[in-house]
């Protein structure tokens, strides 16, 4: 049996980002074997499009290693990059709330066995999730039912491909309406979660 992370919702903190800036945002740390470096060159791609207008950001939460500060050096991506260090697991939720898009970093594997808790907060949060994930694997099945886009790891310009799709949509103001991951609530709620137990425990 699989019961995963419970989704507690926070309607408080579902608060988009002003629209001076398209913000990014990745919780927790970005270490190997996670596959960080497509996540940063694609972003570097997306920043270079003739399209994107609006100052991006790029907010890190949490801790991240020299590998990260490296990645934004070859990048050029020093200017874009907000890392705000090691913090609590509320503070954490928080700056996802502010943000307009959550990512998550898988390693590269054939098949994608996990479920990432922070994928669930972000769920908890509302926040449009782009998953860096294998093709064959949990994220990608999940977001294929709507709340978010997954790209293959290792692939900049799937990255690159998504958060221009996510950047036109939030300029249009329909990201959430569109990409909203509140959508996948029901199945990490407490209730259901609850149920889950109740399953396994009366078997």
């Amino acid at each position: 049996s699989v019961i995963p992370h419970v989704a507690m919702r926070r309607r408080d903190l579902q608060s988009a980002s002003s629209r001076a800036s398209f913000s990014i945002c990745h919780c927790g740390s970005l270490y190997a074997p996670r596959d960080a470096e497509a996540f940063f060159e694609g972003v570097a791609m997306f920043i270079s499009l003739p399209e994107v207008k609006v100052p991006v950001k790029v907010v890190l939460s949490g801790i991240n290693d020299a590998t990260v500060a490296r990645a934004a050096a070859r990048y050029n991506l020093g200017a874009v990059i907000h890392d705000t260090g090691p913090c609590s697991y509320e503070e954490g939720l928080t700056t996802v709330g502010s943000c307009d898009v959550a990512v998550v970093v898988e390693a590269p594997c054939r098949r994608g066995i996990f479920l990432p808790s922070k994928f669930v907060d972000y769920v908890s949060l509302g926040r449009p999730v782009l998953a860096i994930t294998p093709v064959e694997g949990t994220l990608s099945e999940i977001l294929s039912r709507g709340g978010g886009i997954a790209v293959p790891c290792g692939s900049p310009s799937g990255v690159r491909d998504a958060l221009r799709t996510m950047y036109m949509s939030w300029i249009a103001g329909e990201l959430i309406g569109t990409y909203g991951s509140d959508r996948l609530y029901a199945q990490f709620s407490p209730e259901r979660i609850v149920e889950e137990y109740g399953t396994l425990l009366s078997t």
